[in-house]
């Protein structure tokens, strides 16, 4: 009875929440009949009703805040009311995406908010055509999506570029473009106050967008060409609000907006598709790559577990101490790939390049590193190799995805677990 009660109260928080920054003019209520099949972008929190279909209909009419869908079987509507049943979605920025169909057997009916003039022309960028036109996966991208004009991409009340307090590393919601390694290496930025607001500094008006105008983002990115032990140059992309759909125009291709209407990810992961040649350019790739993309630090890490059990350090950067170019390119695929042996950073100790540690010793740098504020980020093997696929998709017993990238959050060491136990634990976000 207390969870249901403190469910309650945090509902009704949150709409009132919502309500108090919203219009109710500005909801909008369609219906869509499929085939049953659909693809999900986020995590649904679902509430299974036993009871009738035109009740359920009538709360998400009642209580849009709260319920951002419903979803219900054609047969279920001939049944008597006590043989009904629907199932709700509660609104927490999970997308929802079907392909409608008129004879399907499945009816969904979304509560949208269109917070911004679906009428608006859009003053076009001269970037986010030669997306569309270079395509992904060999397919051209034929259409394009605008958040918070009613095509179906954040749709929300609390729509916003970044919001004024900081983001949260949490917000990345990964689309399907195989960059997990651009997106992990961003919510590991997300963890410092201010940091994805310095990449779009440029932008007039910052915490004031999207405004009902069009809107222009500028995504100031590091150009990796030009990097040498001391930094590189960095350029400005500017891009229009304009978000690439999938091939078949049904949904976004790349990230969605957070679960707060959050559209930060989207659109600098956007900027650096164009700054790396397309979305086919970003297909795999390494968190080192995208953070000096990101910031335009050239001093990266990478860490193997070696055949003998040890864990060795290394860099791309070494040839340039030795007085040669960098080589490398904007698009992970290009430029300089390999790796040197690296020096341990003296921060959690130093070492040689022929140090190797055990997992026990790295836990304890990783836990100093923590400490100094280093970004960090890890792999599940099978990462990205130059000229083969991006990642693979199959799920480990524990949960972790095989060839996926994932943000080190936070490394505690000596965590009570009760009764006297102890923990080391790494915290670790999935996009």
């Amino acid at each position: 009875m207390q969870k249901l009660a403190e469910e309650a109260a945090a509902k009704a928080a949150k709409k009132a929440v919502i309500a108090a920054n919203s219009s109710q003019s500005k909801w909008e209520f369609r219906a869509t009949r499929y085939d049953g099949s659909y693809r999900g972008q986020g995590v649904a929190v679902r509430e299974e009703i036993t009871g009738t279909i035109a009740d359920g209909i009538a709360k998400v009419r009642a209580e849009p805040e709260i319920y951002q869908s419903i979803f219900y079987l054609d047969w279920s509507l001939s049944c008597s009311p006590g043989e009904q049943g629907y199932t709700l979605l509660q609104r927490n920025g999970y997308a929802m995406i079907m392909t409608p169909e008129d004879n399907g057997f499945m009816h969904h009916l979304a509560a949208l908010y269109i917070a911004l003039d679906a009428d608006v022309q859009c003053n076009n960028d001269t970037v986010t055509d030669g997306l569309l036109a270079r395509g992904y996966e060999g397919y051209a991208l034929p259409s394009t999506l605008r958040p918070g004009r009613g095509d179906g991409v954040a749709d929300v009340p609390e729509l916003k570029l970044v919001r004024p307090v900081g983001q949260d590393p949490n917000d990345i919601n990964q689309g399907g473009v195989g960059d997990c390694w651009l997106l992990a290496a961003i919510s590991a930025i997300a963890e410092f106050d201010g940091a994805i607001a310095k990449i779009f500094r440029k932008t007039p008006d910052l915490l004031a967008l999207p405004g009902n105008a069009s809107n222009t983002y500028i995504v100031t990115l590091y150009d990796l060409p030009t990097m040498d032990l001391y930094g590189c140059k960095s350029v400005d992309i500017e891009i229009d609000e304009r978000l690439c759909a999938r091939a078949d125009g049904n949904g976004l291709l790349g990230a969605g907006p957070s679960s707060t209407g959050e559209l930060w990810v989207p659109y600098l992961e956007k900027a650096v598709a164009v700054h790396s040649g397309g979305w086919d350019k970003i297909d795999g790739g390494h968190l080192t790559h995208a953070w000096r993309i990101l910031t335009g630090c050239p001093d990266q890490y990478t860490i193997r577990l070696e055949d003998a059990g040890l864990y060795r350090i290394y860099n791309n950067m070494e040839h340039c101490r030795r007085g040669e170019e960098a080589g490398l390119a904007n698009c992970p695929k290009d430029g300089f790939n390999g790796l040197w042996n690296s020096d341990w950073p003296q921060v959690g100790g130093g070492g040689g390049s022929h140090l190797g540690l055990s997992s026990d010793q790295l836990f304890e740098r990783m836990c100093a590193w923590e400490d100094a504020g280093y970004m960090m980020g890890c792999s599940m093997g099978g990462g990205y190799v130059p000229g083969e696929p991006g990642e693979s998709q199959g799920a480990e017993d524990n949960g972790l995805v095989d060839g996926h990238a994932y943000t080190v959050l936070d490394v505690c060491n000596d965590v009570d677990g009760g009764g006297g136990n102890t923990f080391d634990m790494v915290q670790v976000a999935m996009a």
